[in-house]
């Protein structure tokens, strides 16, 4: 490499003091590569293989997963069916991702990640820098691992052909994809960075307003790790409604779901342990409960999607458009719930900004709930109707009213309201037909009653 004559990559080493450590160059380099990617409008490309990499980690380690798929399954005849066909999509995109981020920087078609660790290589020994190797072939790292991952891929598929694959053989196709994962220095400090500022830019202006205006260095450091969760959740749940409806949606969809579950516990964690003590100088009393109090809402939408939603995608009895729709319920939920939760705790801090007006499409809870309100009075008008002694309308007709109510307005419901009109309308579901079906209609009735008074929509 030496003799060729490299063109447009001396930016790289513009800053060259000699008491800089080896990992202090390349962490400066990495970051004038996410410049690089940025100035080329990829940005988004980039927190997208960011996402799936996080993917394959949820879909591979999480013990959520593990109880949900093998539930009714022993060690030895697991099917590994679905984590195979999900891996297979995510190495897809990947791969695509790979290809649109692999842009080339000189004349000899060399990538110029290689360039930069030769350059590093010549100044300073190779044990002080362990975790780069010398390259052996003029194409680049993401062009080798694209190469590498369209085998693993096929692997994976023919593997999903079999009726059992045991977790050893499951073991050793992801030990062979970490394996080569761990041998790309560039992906590696991508997937090592908890906040990469470029990734995580707010470019909502109000947010960033709102963060700025606070004076204090550790509540504005904490106040910024929080919004910047936040977004990173919305995007997560935004990415969720975009690839809802493609082809093989089912398998790429719920490793989504598992990354936003670990941000949400990682929003949720940095509340009670950090932004909790931090903001008990700058928040009077009022302001801290109101925090309190939507940070609990949040914590119950969570519930919704991971102990209610969710835990229902792997029953036996699930046809793929029914799992289809929990996902849609998923991204309803979560998209709704954390728009909520910005706009609450942005208002904290300046009383002038409203869901509209961070958000153009945001329906709040309160906006919604005469239209909630007016249809729950629907369903119970109907249920009186049935419960007259003309029987004017069949239990099918009343269940309609049910699920077009399950379909629009169910998920603007409280945690609480939510939970128990699932619960009445599963056992109404049971008893279809039975003379306890009354019974249950009644109770449903009250508890529709009571509700209604409940709801605000002044």
């Amino acid at each position: 490499m030496e003799n060729k004559e490299i063109k447009n990559i001396s930016e790289f080493f513009s800053i060259d003091h000699k008491d800089i450590t080896p990992e202090d160059k390349w962490n400066s380099i990495f970051r004038e590569w996410i410049s690089k990617i940025e100035e080329k409008r990829k940005i988004l490309n980039l927190f997208e293989l960011k996402l799936w990499f996080e993917a394959i980690e949820e879909l591979l380690n999480s013990p959520y997963l593990k109880q949900m798929a093998f539930n009714s399954q022993d060690q030895a005849n697991r099917h590994y069916g679905f984590y195979l066909d999900s891996f297979s999509e995510i190495i897809s995109k990947i791969i695509k991702l790979l290809k649109e981020l692999d842009f080339k920087k000189d004349d000899y078609i060399l990538n110029f990640e290689e360039f930069i660790v030769e350059k590093i290589l010549e100044k300073h020994p190779i044990k002080s820098f362990t975790f780069l190797r010398r390259t052996v072939t003029p194409e680049s790292w993401f062009n080798n691992l694209r190469i590498y991952l369209q085998k693993l891929k096929n692997l994976a598929k023919n593997m999903a052909k079999f009726d059992t694959i045991n977790s050893r053989a499951f073991n050793s196709l992801t030990k062979l994809y970490h394996f080569e994962l761990s041998k790309n220095p560039i992906l590696i400090s991508l997937l090592s960075g908890k906040f990469i500022p470029k990734l995580d830019k707010i470019y909502q202006a109000d947010i960033t307003n709102v963060i700025l205006s606070l004076e204090e260095k550790t509540v504005k450091k904490s106040v910024g790790i929080f919004f910047i969760l936040s977004f990173r959740i919305l995007k997560i749940s935004n990415y969720i409604e975009i690839y809802l409806y493609e082809p093989g949606a089912n398998a790429v969809t719920i490793p989504l779901i598992l990354v936003m579950k670990k941000y949400i516990e990682q929003l949720i964690d940095l509340h009670h342990n950090i932004l909790r003590s931090v903001l008990k100088e700058y928040l009077n009393q009022k302001l801290r409960d109101r925090f309190e109090k939507i940070i609990k809402g949040f914590t119950y939408e969570y519930k919704k999607i991971y102990e209610g939603e969710l835990v229902n995608y792997f029953k036996p009895e699930l046809t793929p458009a029914k799992q289809k729709k929990i996902i849609r319920n998923v991204y309803t939920i979560s998209s709704y719930a954390i728009k909520e939760l910005i706009e609450g705790v942005a208002i904290l801090f300046n009383p002038d900004l409203s869901g509209k007006k961070l958000f153009e499409n945001l329906v709040s809870r309160q906006e919604k709930s005469q239209d909630v309100k007016n249809q729950l009075i629907k369903i119970t008008k109907k249920i009186d109707f049935y419960l007259s002694r003309e029987r004017k309308i069949s239990p099918q007709e009343l269940f309609f009213d049910l699920n077009l109510f399950i379909e629009t307005d169910l998920n603007y419901l409280l945690y609480k309201d939510w939970n128990e009109f699932l619960k009445h309308y599963n056992g109404l579901l049971q008893k279809n037909f039975t003379t306890e079906f009354d019974i249950n209609l009644r109770s449903f009735k009250k508890f529709l009653i009571q509700l209604i008074k409940q709801l605000k929509t002044d």
